[in-house]
């Protein structure tokens, strides 16, 4: 899980940057490129999740 942690820590600054933009930027209008990264993002950080507490179950 180790690697798994680094990814996991990326998506979650690469969200957490996206959602500041768009809460305080006044123009900030997320394209469809980032969305669909961003929500490739998130199944990519559920699978991990749900694989990590599977295997902690064991």
């Amino acid at each position: 899980m180790e690697g798994s942690l680094k990814e996991l820590a990326v998506i979650i600054k690469e969200s957490s940057l996206c959602r500041e933009k768009s809460d305080y930027d006044d123009s900030y209008v997320a394209g469809r490129a980032e969305a669909e990264e961003q929500l490739e993002n998130a199944e990519c950080f559920v699978r991990k999740i749900k694989e990590y507490i599977d295997s902690e179950q064991e």
